[in-house]
């Protein structure tokens, strides 16, 4: 039996933006006998199970390659073509690959999962952002994860691998921040509550869309000792190789940061799994990171929330300015079909986590809760975030002066929240030497 089909409202606006022939793939995670397609990539960087696979690798656990879409000039064109089949092959979220066919000139949208080798055609339903945030929350684990290896990537890629192999073992556990969970695996299913009762332990109330929810923060342990209990009993005499020469070699601490999607209805236990596959998920976007480099720099995750309805997770080293980074960017805003007018990948594009912004840090966007104090008024807002400066902030002493100075900040961090600066926030001595430096003040201004 095949199952229901949910498609988001985001994915299906981003299907009309699509204005000639070509193929693609749709991410979708299961719940439920209901597959729902969140994700939609193009074939700017190419086409293919292994194209798909790399791009999945960036989306949150759980949102897995589960289709493909076409994009014909034919409203009744129901001929999908060998290869594309073989690409279905590849899908392994559910035994029923999805098929989205849409033309371009009429806008209709047809749906079919491929079912004993031939098409069915599927009814959807259409999820809102709103509904998405009840009915899912996202997991956030970061951990720490050391790595020596050789330097060079064949090397890099091995010990990687090596990484997967052991947190893939069961020689990792996770906790669950401001909670006395500790997930060591699936043993408890059974007696395990929903995550729902976790966000309601957390104390976190479904957002009305992915830039004002809250999310699950976790974090890994490694066991330090073996089991013991083990079937592994054998008592080996320990051997030590030592032997002296000249070599570098890689040694540095991975920092795990990636997202998880997962349904409140599901178990709490079931989320170490999720959280395995998060790490590894994680582990090979970092390896790409190092692999496709001379030389070695930490790499740091960002998560974005551009506007395709799902996070995006990139992986960017410590020492690479924009400018290098301009080549993945492009190809990212291709890929996931963006405008190119404007940045959305850049360090400053990042979505700030409400657990991560300092207690005494400006707040984000506060107007947004601001009741409109004429009757039939509406408010306007300007696109995108901004950090609200006000008087007595960073140690200034500005109060009933300040005003111009704070203003000035906050206008300027839109501009490094939307990714078009990384320059810091400019202090009131750098405004005034500023105003110097044009002709407007004199020296004896700054100060």
């Amino acid at each position: 039996m095949t199952p229901k089909l949910q498609i988001s409202q985001s994915v299906l606006s981003r299907l009309g933006d699509v204005g000639k022939q070509q193929e693609g793939a749709v991410y979708g995670t299961m719940y439920d006998n209901s597959l729902l397609v969140l994700g939609l990539s193009v074939g700017a960087a190419g086409t293919g199970a292994d194209q798909y696979a790399r791009l999945q690798t960036h989306l949150p656990t759980e949102v897995d390659f589960c289709g493909v879409v076409i994009f014909t000039d034919k409203t009744d064109d129901d001929h999908v073509s060998p290869s594309t089949l073989d690409t279905l092959k590849e899908v392994l979220v559910t035994d029923n690959p999805l098929v989205m066919k849409r033309a371009i000139n009429s806008g209709t949208l047809r749906a079919y999962f491929y079912y004993n080798d031939r098409l069915a055609e599927a009814q959807y339903q259409v999820l809102t952002e709103t509904e998405l945030c009840q009915r899912f929350a996202h997991v956030r684990l970061r951990a720490r994860v050391p790595l020596v290896c050789d330097p060079d990537p064949l090397s890099v890629q091995e010990a990687i691998n090596n990484l997967q192999k052991s947190v893939s073992s069961g020689n990792v556990a996770f906790h669950i921040t401001r909670t006395k969970m500790y997930l060591f695996g699936t043993e408890m299913v059974d007696s395990s509550p929903a995550v729902s009762q976790l966000l309601d332990t957390l104390k976190i109330s479904p957002g009305t869309s992915l830039e004002n929810s809250d999310v699950i923060n976790v974090t890994m342990l490694e066991k330090a000792t073996r089991d013991a209990l083990s079937e592994d009993t054998t008592r080996l005499a320990p051997v030590i190789h030592h032997l002296k020469c000249a070599r570098h070699c890689v040694s540095l601490t991975l920092p795990v940061d990636h997202m998880a999607l997962v349904h409140v209805e599901r178990k709490v236990a079931e989320l170490y799994n999720v959280l395995v596959d998060t790490l590894c998920r994680s582990l090979r976007i970092l390896e790409r990171c190092l692999s496709g480099r001379k030389q070695v720099s930490v790499p740091r995750a960002f998560h974005f929330l551009p506007p395709v309805g799902h996070f995006f997770t990139l992986v960017y080293p410590a020492d690479s300015t924009d400018k290098d980074l301009e080549k993945i960017r492009d190809g990212v805003h291709k890929e996931l079909n963006l405008p190119q007018d404007r940045p959305m990948f850049r360090r400053g594009n990042a979505h700030v986590f409400r657990d991560d912004i300092p207690a005494n840090a400006p707040l984000i966007n506060p107007h947004e809760t601001l009741k409109c104090p004429v009757k039939d008024g509406q408010v306007s807002l300007v696109y995108g975030r901004y950090s609200y400066h006000h008087y007595l902030q960073d140690g200034q002493q500005d109060d009933g002066w300040g005003c111009a100075y704070r203003s000035l900040q906050t206008i300027f961090s839109w501009f490094r929240h939307q990714g078009y600066t990384d320059r810091p926030i400019p202090t009131h001595t750098e405004i005034q030497q500023c105003l110097v430096k044009i002709g407007d003040k004199k020296a004896s201004f700054v100060g």
